[in-house]
């Protein structure tokens, strides 16, 4: 390999991790965006009476998720996982919100 030829190679690789870099924060964007609609929906659930935990709608994202995936070349299984910690942290975040606002008394 050439100098010239690893130069070239490390500046590609240099410019394929800032392209990395910006889809990871675009990510994490998205990622606070649903927390947002996933509180808001909280909220809703609590006003009217709902269970906080839906397990259906839960298991059909998981499988359209899963779907997705597969059509995009992705490990489903993968997929499915990363979502199952999403959906943790939604369930924490609308747990937390609801025991704010209890001790709130709202």
């Amino acid at each position: 390999m050439t100098d010239q030829g690893s130069l070239e190679q490390r500046r590609r690789r240099s410019r394929l991790r800032e392209e990395i870099d910006r889809i990871d924060r675009e990510i994490v964007r998205l990622l606070s965006r649903r927390m947002t609609r996933a509180l808001e929906i909280g909220r809703l659930k609590d006003m009217l009476g709902d269970s906080m935990r839906s397990p259906e709608r839960e298991e059909s994202l998981l499988g359209e998720v899963s779907a997705e995936a597969a059509a995009r070349g992705l490990d489903p299984h993968h997929a499915a996982a990363v979502f199952e910690v999403v959906l943790q942290g939604s369930r924490a975040a609308q747990d937390a919100e609801l025991r704010r606002q209890m001790a709130a008394g709202a």
